[in-house]
């Protein structure tokens, strides 16, 4: 999708050339389609027409920084950190609790500027 699209679109309409209006139209509408469907991937069968593109972003972005954070979390949620404490196993300790607070960094994040304007 790109700006030029809707300039196409524009000089379409003011110039009243319904075929280029209906051509610009036709090449915006299937970039649309290919976003949508590269942001929602399987799921995209499953989401109502009119589900902004907005929030579709904002839904992949979260999926990601999920992803991220399991990544980065490892296995730390299993980790018994009273044993560890218990037999001094202070490298242990110290690498799962940084783990872990990698992770709960990754989830709290940064709102991204989607999320700042509140979407559509």
């Amino acid at each position: 999708m790109s700006k030029r699209l809707i300039q196409d679109l524009h000089a379409g309409i003011s110039r009243q050339d319904w075929a280029a209006v209906e051509a610009a139209a036709n090449r915006l509408r299937e970039d649309v389609e290919k976003t949508a469907a590269t942001l929602a991937g399987p799921a995209i069968a499953s989401l109502p027409n009119d589900y902004p593109l907005s929030r579709l972003a904002i839904d992949a972005l979260n999926s990601e920084r999920e992803r991220c954070a399991q990544i980065a979390e490892g296995r730390s949620k299993s980790f018994d950190f009273q044993k560890a404490l218990a037999s001094h196993d202070d490298m242990a300790y110290g690498a799962n609790t940084t783990r872990t607070e990698i992770a709960l960094a990754i989830r709290d994040g940064y709102p991204s500027p989607l999320e700042k304007e509140g979407g559509e």
